[in-house]
């Protein structure tokens, strides 16, 4: 059974925020407290490039999604994998996917990297991201069926 480490919402929201290594509900509490959580469609973690397929695989069952505001600690590189993906189209190894299959998402979705805000402290940037990138309308795509392959250990050093 697949577990997504992600809160929803809002569904009728167009925005999610990737919070990385940072805790969700940390990142939750202070949107409510700045009185955007209400613009969320959904908050979730990044914990591996392995992660991102499961946010690919979120993405493509909520076509309401085009923006997703990255905003936490990239402890692991997760958070510089997915902006490569979406910026330059560069896949990391883990992609259980062709770029050509991801086409629709990665032409559709836009991401906003606040990584640098976050370590500032700067909490009101991703407020301000949140609050310009709200527009909360019928998806502009359609659902993509991008199946999630549990991986498994086949060997141990």
């Amino acid at each position: 059974m697949v577990r997504k480490d992600v809160a929803f919402i809002d569904p009728r929201s167009n925005v999610a925020v990737c919070t990385l290594w940072t805790r969700k509900e940390v990142v939750m509490e202070k949107l409510k407290e700045l009185g955007v959580l209400n613009k969320v469609h959904a908050v979730g973690t990044l914990y591996t490039v392995h992660g991102i397929n499961y946010l690919l695989n979120t993405l493509a069952e909520r076509p309401q999604i085009d923006t997703i505001v990255v905003f936490g600690a990239d402890l692991s590189g997760s958070g510089e994998a997915l902006i490569r993906l979406f910026s330059d189209a560069r896949a990391p190894p883990e992609l259980m996917w062709p770029l050509s299959e991801l086409k629709p998402l990665l032409d559709s979705v836009k991401v906003v990297d606040l990584r640098a805000s976050f370590e500032r402290g700067d909490w009101r940037a991703l407020a301000d991201a949140i609050a310009s990138s709200y527009r909360p309308s019928p998806p502009k795509r359609g659902v993509l069926r991008l199946e999630l392959r549990e991986t498994s250990v086949e060997s141990w050093p």
